[in-house]
């Protein structure tokens, strides 16, 4: 089963939008198009993006007044596949998180997928680090009712 992935990921002047572009590039799973939503950088994001000569990742410049869901929204209206995955410019992926993923997905069939993520201290060791999760309700239940 080919499970294709839009990835959205809006950014703001960050320093580690490189970085979280990077991390979804070098992803083991190739299915996949990056949305990268901007509000409006002053610091280039842009030229980061020409740089990777990608034809996978797609950008749009917005003026959202800083609303990150506008952003999200705005790239979910862009997408073009079934699976939306969210990342922030100030974060980033292991290589394998969209294989891990479609691995569920085919195994559990579930709907809604989410986890908790590895935090690093500024020495960076690992604080945290939790199980995938997944949801089989319909997008219809409110997400109120997920137990998290």
């Amino acid at each position: 089963m080919s499970i294709k992935f839009s990835i959205i990921l809006p950014t703001y002047n960050c320093k580690y939008l490189e970085t979280a572009i990077n991390s979804v590039i070098n992803q083991n799973y190739v299915n996949w198009e990056l949305i990268v939503i901007d509000n409006g950088s002053s610091n280039e994001a842009l030229k980061i993006i020409e740089k990777k000569e990608n034809k996978k990742i797609r950008y749009f410049r917005i003026k959202n007044k800083g609303v990150i869901g506008k952003s999200r929204n705005f790239g979910i209206k862009k997408s073009k596949f079934s699976w939306i995955a969210f990342l922030d410019s100030d974060d980033f992926w292991y290589k394998t998180k969209l294989s891990e993923i479609r691995k569920k997905i085919l195994l559990t069939k579930g709907e809604f997928f989410y986890h908790n993520m590895h935090i690093l201290s500024n020495s960076k060791n690992l604080i945290n680090k939790k199980l995938y999760r997944y949801h089989k309700k319909s997008f219809d239940s409110k997400f109120d009712d997920l137990i998290i």
